[in-house]
């Protein structure tokens, strides 16, 4: 599981063990209560995604904005990993803007004022991955990105709130002396993977002003596991904030309604819901630059 800058044939295949169904927490340096285990893989490529999202944005007094939907596409390559090129088709025709920033590829994300028109430009249906690496191509890879509820095919808003110290915390008013506890509304929606290799995820990103991270939660496929669709909480060390300084907070949900492992390679089609807002420490302005890195999964 945003803006640009904003998220294979293997010799094993790729097992993630499912987290478990009871809430718990994941904290910015990793700790989480199970872990998983990765089989070999491509040498290049660790798994691809695409999603349509709605975006919300949150005010200091935690009331939710204006809603917008976007489109994005990521592949995520393994450390060290490397790849030439990466185009994706879908109903209506084909992108091939995909830039390198760290180490993943993404398209430049389209955003829209209404659901209708990101499901006009972007239909559901298959949306296929060809992508050019030194370790083998990955040739037309489809994923099928079709909501579970045709109704409602995100899940619903997300509000982010905050604690320290076991109180409640207003987020432009954090003790930067104190760890930070951020959490979330329930993600009701959220399940696991009948298939067994990776169920709904949640997504956290701490940036500072200029959209370095400060903190924030795993990518799936790694060693320590993302958040699960049941986790409501995460923890910023005290040690990663600074006093008079501003930061902005992504949280994300992510329906992944396609989750297809070829060869130890994954590809992912989700529905999102993303809750963007600005936290600031004590002594800060409350203002930072208008966020530009939509994406929790950014390495």
């Amino acid at each position: 599981m945003i803006k640009a800058r904003h998220w294979f044939t293997g010799l094993l295949t790729l097992v993630v063990v499912g987290s478990s169904s009871a809430a718990h927490s994941q904290t910015a340096d990793g700790q989480h209560g199970s872990k998983a285990a990765i089989g070999a893989t491509h040498p290049d490529v660790s798994f691809f995604v695409v999603g349509k999202s709605t975006l919300h944005k949150q005010d200091a007094q935690g009331r939710l904005g204006t809603t917008g939907y976007y489109l994005f596409g990521e592949v995520f390559l393994r450390d060290g990993g490397k790849a030439s090129a990466v185009k994706m088709t879908f109903p209506k025709g084909q992108l091939v803007d995909f830039t390198k920033s760290g180490s993943a590829f993404r398209i430049k994300r389209r955003d829209f004022a209404t659901q209708a028109e990101l499901d006009q430009t972007f239909p559901d249906g298959a949306y296929a991955f060809d992508i050019e690496a030194p370790g083998g191509r990955i040739a037309s890879f489809p994923v099928n990105l079709k909501p579970r509820r045709s109704a409602s095919p995100f899940p619903a808003p997300l509000r982010i709130t905050f604690t320290q110290a076991g109180k409640s915390a207003r987020q432009d008013q954090i003790d930067p002396k104190l760890d930070l506890i951020i959490t979330w509304t329930p993600f009701n929606t959220g399940q696991a993977d009948s298939g067994g290799i990776l169920g709904d995820v949640s997504f956290v990103i701490m940036s500072d002003c200029s959209g370095a991270p400060v903190a924030r939660s795993e990518l799936p496929f790694k060693a320590t596991p993302a958040l699960s669709y049941a986790d409501r909480e995460f923890r910023v060390p005290a040690e990663r904030l600074a006093a008079a300084s501003v930061y902005k907070l992504h949280v994300e949900h992510a329906e992944l309604v396609d989750v297809r492992n070829r060869d130890g390679v994954v590809g992912l089609a989700t529905f999102p819901t993303v809750t963007d807002t600005v936290v600031s420490t004590v002594g800060a302005r409350p203002e930072c630059v208008p966020l530009t890195r939509g994406d929790s999964r950014s390495p």
